[in-house]
């Protein structure tokens, strides 16, 4: 996939990679969704879910909301959780 560039953040532009971001959820245990490309990503793993607002791909000040999706339970973590971290998470 080619970089997509984003507005510039603290003066700086910023080149954010969407192929390295998907690579991360798969790396952490995720599979990847792209139903939803054009405003963020999202990886699954049975009723858990970990999404990517194109926000956190500005690298700026990066979240990830996590999300169960039986028990309607969501937080936002700094860093990719993996699937069991996110169940001891929620």
């Amino acid at each position: 996939m080619l970089p997509v560039r984003l507005s510039s953040v603290g003066g700086r532009s910023h080149e954010v990679i969407r192929e390295a971001i998907e690579r991360e959820l798969v790396d952490a245990g995720w599979r990847v969704d792209d139903g939803f490309a054009g405003h963020l990503l999202i990886g699954n793993v049975r009723e858990l879910s970990v999404l990517v607002p194109w926000r956190a791909r500005r690298g700026a000040d990066p979240a990830y909301e996590l999300y169960d999706v039986e028990k309607h339970v969501a937080c936002w973590v700094r860093v990719i959780q993996t699937p069991l971290q996110a169940r001891m998470i929620l």
